[in-house]
């Protein structure tokens, strides 16, 4: 009998409650290995409350992930959701008008 080499990951839902920022990467590092958008609500100290996208770089120890260009720090994510295609296109959208406005066509 031949036994699995790879790590078991508690389930997020099982961890005790006060462990808020490791339910958040588990379930972070859950959607970066299956390539899904995820949708972040964050608290107010952030520049934006919402950010959607294709999660890029999530640290090994942690701290922090990426999303669209943002680092985010893990203690500063409310939330987790995976966004529809529909919820995508409109942020990225939102994204572009407010840069235009703001003069900053690169973004």
């Amino acid at each position: 009998m031949t036994q699995s080499v790879l790590p078991k990951f508690p389930d997020p839902a099982n961890l005790p409650a006060g462990l808020d920022s490791t339910k958040i990467i588990y379930e972070l590092r859950g959607l970066w290995a299956r390539a899904k958008p995820v949708a972040l609500v964050l608290t107010d100290r952030c520049l934006v409350q919402v950010v959607k996208g294709p999660l890029k770089r999530i640290a090994p120890t942690g701290a922090f992930v990426v999303v669209e260009g943002w680092e985010i720090p893990t203690d500063e994510i409310l939330s987790v959701t995976v966004p529809t295609r529909a919820d995508l296109e409109a942020h990225q959208q939102a994204i572009a008008e407010a840069a235009y406005f703001a003069g900053e066509d690169h973004l």
